[in-house]
């Protein structure tokens, strides 16, 4: 598992030349934040690293409930059964639903929300705030997605909200070389909406799920922004 660091933030990346998931260790004064839990592989080594901290991981959040992002929750919350587990109350209440019903009521093809293999302790909303970090509500990839930003630093944590990995791209917009985060996004324009939301927090750093964190994020997201309505405008006009 590759290791970086800029101030409080931990990215922990499992696979990545091939499959890259990103994970984040927020280090509060007194105790560790969690943001994703990456795949059911990458428990260990998340442990491991947690385990270098003299800190209590006191919190673990969901930024939205697909397999690459809950896929270590369990083993996790085994081994620190003291961390509150988080995820927003539409992402919850989505998962609760079957997928038939999902996808009808959504009308998307987008990969299903699935249900926490653990307890979930707390919902959030738009403007909630744990420890350092806002919750800001993005949806698009999924209907319940979030994004967190630190205020101490102002890095911004987004999920699958774009991907830098295989072409630098918002959700919804399928990168040839790494395709999966736009095949499996519910609404591409939605994402588009979410991308522009982001960009009015003038964060310093913005890191994705999937690829490196962007260190001049609104030059960046505004290209990508570009890109994306060109690509709905032509999808509306061939409709």
């Amino acid at each position: 598992m590759k290791c970086i660091n800029n101030e409080t933030t931990y990215q922990l990346t499992t696979l990545p030349g091939i499959f890259p998931v990103n994970v984040f260790i927020i280090e509060e004064a007194n105790s560790l934040t969690l943001i994703d839990t990456g795949i059911e592989e990458s428990a260990a080594d998340i442990i491991h690293r947690i385990e270098q901290f003299e800190k209590k991981l006191e919190t673990i959040i969901i930024t939205h409930s697909h397999s690459d992002h809950i896929g270590s929750l369990a083993q996790l919350k085994n081994s620190y059964p003291d961390a509150k587990v988080m995820m927003s109350k539409k992402e919850y209440q989505m998962s609760l639903a079957p997928i038939d019903e999902q996808q009808a009521k959504y009308q998307t093809t987008g990969a299903p929300v699935l249900p926490l293999p653990v307890q979930l302790d707390q919902l959030v909303e738009d403007g909630d705030q744990i420890g350092s970090l806002t919750v800001i509500e993005t949806p698009g990839h999924t209907p319940g997605s979030i994004s967190l930003l630190d205020h101490r630093t102002n890095h911004l944590f987004v999920g699958d909200l774009f991907q830098t990995h295989g072409g630098h791209g918002i959700a919804g917009d399928i990168q040839p070389l790494f395709p999966l985060p736009g095949k499996s996004t519910w609404d591409f324009e939605e994402a588009i909406n979410s991308t522009e939301k982001i960009c009015t927090y003038q964060a310093t750093i913005v890191a994705t799920a999937h690829g490196e964190w962007l260190t001049v994020p609104n030059e960046e997201l505004t290209a990508m922004i570009e890109v994306a309505q060109h690509k709905l405008a032509k999808k509306r006009k061939a409709i």
